[in-house]
Protein backbone atom coordinates (compact mmCIF):
# COMPACT_ATOMS: atom_id res chain seq x y z
CA UNK A 1 0.00 0.00 0.00
CA UNK A 2 0.94 3.65 -0.97
CA UNK A 3 -0.12 6.57 0.76
CA UNK A 4 -1.51 8.79 -1.67
CA UNK A 5 -3.56 11.41 0.07
CA UNK A 6 -3.69 12.48 3.74
CA UNK A 7 -6.39 14.64 5.05
CA UNK A 8 -5.05 16.34 8.87
CA UNK A 9 -7.90 17.00 10.61
CA UNK A 10 -6.81 19.51 13.44
CA UNK A 11 -7.65 21.46 16.86
CA UNK A 12 -4.96 24.09 16.89
CA UNK A 13 -6.01 27.00 18.99
CA UNK A 14 -1.69 27.85 19.35
CA UNK A 15 -0.93 26.60 16.55
CA UNK A 16 1.78 23.51 17.90
CA UNK A 17 -0.58 20.73 16.93
CA UNK A 18 -0.77 21.78 13.42
CA UNK A 19 2.82 21.40 13.19
CA UNK A 20 3.53 18.37 14.37
CA UNK A 21 0.26 17.00 12.41
CA UNK A 22 1.87 18.94 9.32
CA UNK A 23 5.30 16.96 10.00
CA UNK A 24 3.58 13.65 10.00
CA UNK A 25 1.85 14.54 6.87
CA UNK A 26 5.16 15.12 5.29
CA UNK A 27 6.94 12.33 6.38
CA UNK A 28 4.45 10.14 4.86
CA UNK A 29 5.05 11.73 1.70
CA UNK A 30 1.87 11.49 0.01
CA UNK A 31 0.97 12.71 -3.39
CA UNK A 32 -1.47 14.89 -1.74
CA UNK A 33 -1.86 17.06 1.93
CA UNK A 34 -4.93 18.35 2.74
CA UNK A 35 -5.36 20.60 6.01
CA UNK A 36 -9.29 20.54 7.89
CA UNK A 37 -8.43 22.85 10.58
CA UNK A 38 -11.61 22.70 12.91
CA UNK A 39 -10.15 24.98 15.56
CA UNK A 40 -12.98 27.59 14.84
CA UNK A 41 -16.41 27.00 16.27
CA UNK A 42 -18.45 27.42 12.68
CA UNK A 43 -16.45 25.15 11.05
CA UNK A 44 -17.14 22.42 13.83
CA UNK A 45 -21.14 23.03 13.07
CA UNK A 46 -21.04 22.47 9.03
CA UNK A 47 -21.35 19.10 7.45
CA UNK A 48 -20.37 16.28 9.15
CA UNK A 49 -16.43 15.51 7.70
CA UNK A 50 -16.47 12.68 5.36
CA UNK A 51 -13.53 10.66 4.18
CA UNK A 52 -13.05 8.22 1.96
CA UNK A 53 -9.82 6.17 0.31
CA UNK A 54 -7.00 8.19 2.29
CA UNK A 55 -5.12 8.37 5.69
CA UNK A 56 -6.48 10.55 7.86
CA UNK A 57 -4.45 12.52 10.73
CA UNK A 58 -6.57 12.99 13.66
CA UNK A 59 -4.50 15.99 15.84
CA UNK A 60 -5.42 17.61 19.03
CA UNK A 61 -4.39 19.10 22.20
CA UNK A 62 -5.07 17.50 25.60
CA UNK A 63 -7.27 19.28 28.33
CA UNK A 64 -7.75 17.59 31.22
CA UNK A 65 -6.08 14.51 30.03
CA UNK A 66 -9.38 14.24 27.44
CA UNK A 67 -9.81 14.86 23.92
CA UNK A 68 -10.72 18.67 24.23
CA UNK A 69 -14.58 18.31 25.03
CA UNK A 70 -15.63 21.59 21.96
CA UNK A 71 -14.28 19.05 19.14
CA UNK A 72 -15.51 15.45 20.24
CA UNK A 73 -19.29 16.07 19.18
CA UNK A 74 -18.10 16.79 15.59
CA UNK A 75 -15.08 13.82 15.72
CA UNK A 76 -18.32 11.61 16.64
CA UNK A 77 -19.96 12.29 13.34
CA UNK A 78 -17.48 11.30 10.92
CA UNK A 79 -18.11 9.04 8.39
CA UNK A 80 -15.04 7.12 6.59
CA UNK A 81 -15.24 4.75 3.81
CA UNK A 82 -11.73 3.23 3.18
CA UNK A 83 -9.89 5.26 5.13
CA UNK A 84 -7.19 4.84 7.48
CA UNK A 85 -6.53 6.74 10.73
CA UNK A 86 -3.45 8.50 12.59
CA UNK A 87 -4.52 9.26 16.37
CA UNK A 88 -2.20 11.65 17.20
CA UNK A 89 -2.07 14.07 20.67
CA UNK A 90 -0.08 16.91 21.85
CA UNK A 91 0.69 17.54 25.49
CA UNK A 92 2.13 20.09 27.59
CA UNK A 93 5.04 18.04 29.11
CA UNK A 94 2.88 16.52 31.72
CA UNK A 95 0.92 13.45 30.66
CA UNK A 96 -1.61 12.61 28.36
CA UNK A 97 -3.83 9.94 30.26
CA UNK A 98 -6.64 9.02 28.11
CA UNK A 99 -6.50 11.52 25.49
CA UNK A 100 -5.15 9.31 22.55
CA UNK A 101 -7.49 6.13 23.61
CA UNK A 102 -10.47 8.43 23.31
CA UNK A 103 -8.59 10.09 20.34
CA UNK A 104 -8.08 6.21 18.82
CA UNK A 105 -11.94 5.01 19.80
CA UNK A 106 -13.29 8.18 17.63
CA UNK A 107 -11.61 6.93 14.87
CA UNK A 108 -12.86 3.43 14.86
CA UNK A 109 -16.39 4.53 15.81
CA UNK A 110 -15.94 6.15 12.75
CA UNK A 111 -14.96 3.13 10.77
CA UNK A 112 -11.54 4.53 10.28
CA UNK A 113 -8.48 1.57 10.44
CA UNK A 114 -6.09 3.00 13.12
CA UNK A 115 -2.76 2.29 11.72
CA UNK A 116 -0.66 3.95 14.51
CA UNK A 117 -0.84 6.41 17.46
CA UNK A 118 1.36 9.35 18.79
CA UNK A 119 1.91 11.41 21.52
CA UNK A 120 3.94 14.72 20.89
CA UNK A 121 5.25 17.70 23.71
CA UNK A 122 4.25 21.13 23.05
CA UNK A 123 4.59 24.22 24.93
CA UNK A 124 1.98 24.33 27.68
CA UNK A 125 -1.00 26.91 27.33
CA UNK A 126 -0.81 28.18 30.63
CA UNK A 127 3.46 28.75 30.13
CA UNK A 128 4.95 31.84 30.63
CA UNK A 129 8.06 33.66 30.98
CA UNK A 130 8.22 33.25 34.46
CA UNK A 131 6.78 29.67 34.81
CA UNK A 132 7.83 28.28 31.51
CA UNK A 133 6.30 24.60 30.93
CA UNK A 134 8.38 23.05 27.48
CA UNK A 135 8.87 26.40 26.08
CA UNK A 136 9.44 27.09 22.53
CA UNK A 137 8.45 23.23 21.90
CA UNK A 138 7.84 21.70 19.14
CA UNK A 139 11.62 22.63 18.40
CA UNK A 140 13.41 21.67 15.53
CA UNK A 141 13.79 18.08 17.06
CA UNK A 142 10.32 17.63 18.02
CA UNK A 143 8.96 17.80 14.18
CA UNK A 144 12.18 16.00 12.96
CA UNK A 145 10.66 13.09 15.18
CA UNK A 146 7.13 13.61 13.93
CA UNK A 147 8.33 13.25 10.74
CA UNK A 148 10.46 10.66 11.34
CA UNK A 149 7.05 9.22 12.81
CA UNK A 150 5.26 9.55 9.66
CA UNK A 151 8.15 7.81 7.28
CA UNK A 152 8.03 4.95 9.63
CA UNK A 153 4.51 4.63 9.21
CA UNK A 154 5.01 5.16 4.98
CA UNK A 155 7.45 2.06 5.32
CA UNK A 156 4.93 -0.13 7.44
CA UNK A 157 2.06 0.37 5.22
CA UNK A 158 4.77 -0.55 2.37
CA UNK A 159 4.50 -4.27 3.17
CA UNK A 160 0.48 -4.57 3.76
CA UNK A 161 -1.84 -5.56 0.85
CA UNK A 162 -4.84 -3.55 2.13
CA UNK A 163 -6.21 -2.51 4.92
CA UNK A 164 -7.14 -5.51 6.59
CA UNK A 165 -3.55 -6.08 6.69
CA UNK A 166 -3.23 -3.99 9.77
CA UNK A 167 -3.29 -5.37 13.38
CA UNK A 168 -5.54 -3.82 16.35
CA UNK A 169 -3.64 -1.39 18.23
CA UNK A 170 -3.00 -1.45 21.68
CA UNK A 171 -3.11 2.41 23.25
CA UNK A 172 -2.20 3.10 26.83
CA UNK A 173 -5.38 4.35 28.55
CA UNK A 174 -8.66 3.86 30.66
CA UNK A 175 -11.32 3.09 29.26
CA UNK A 176 -14.23 4.26 30.67
CA UNK A 177 -11.76 7.20 30.61
CA UNK A 178 -11.56 8.95 33.80
CA UNK A 179 -12.97 12.13 34.54
CA UNK A 180 -10.41 14.57 36.22
CA UNK A 181 -11.82 16.07 40.07
CA UNK A 182 -11.17 19.52 37.37
CA UNK A 183 -12.79 19.09 35.04
CA UNK A 184 -15.57 18.23 36.83
CA UNK A 185 -15.09 21.46 39.11
CA UNK A 186 -15.30 23.29 35.54
CA UNK A 187 -18.39 21.41 34.55
CA UNK A 188 -20.15 22.19 37.83
CA UNK A 189 -18.87 26.17 37.60
CA UNK A 190 -20.51 25.92 34.32
CA UNK A 191 -24.15 25.39 35.36
CA UNK A 192 -24.40 28.19 37.70
CA UNK A 193 -21.70 30.81 35.69
CA UNK A 194 -21.58 31.85 31.92
CA UNK A 195 -17.98 31.97 31.10
CA UNK A 196 -18.21 33.06 27.53
CA UNK A 197 -20.11 36.19 25.89
CA UNK A 198 -23.15 35.92 23.46
CA UNK A 199 -21.52 36.60 20.33
CA UNK A 200 -23.59 37.65 16.85
CA UNK A 201 -21.71 35.45 14.41
CA UNK A 202 -23.47 37.36 11.35
CA UNK A 203 -21.27 40.50 12.46
CA UNK A 204 -20.77 43.30 11.48
CA UNK A 205 -17.06 43.20 12.33
CA UNK A 206 -14.87 46.16 13.43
Amino acid sequence: MNVKSVSCVHFSPTGTTKKIAESIAQGLNPEKIEMIDITQALRREGPALELADETVILAVPVYYGRVPEVVVECLSKMQAKQASAIPVVVYGNRDYEDALRELHDLAVTAKMTPLAGGAFVAEHSYSFSERPIAHDRPDEKDLNAAQEFGLAIGDKLKTLNSLADIESLSIPGNFPYLVPENLNMLKKFREVVALTPETDKEGPYV
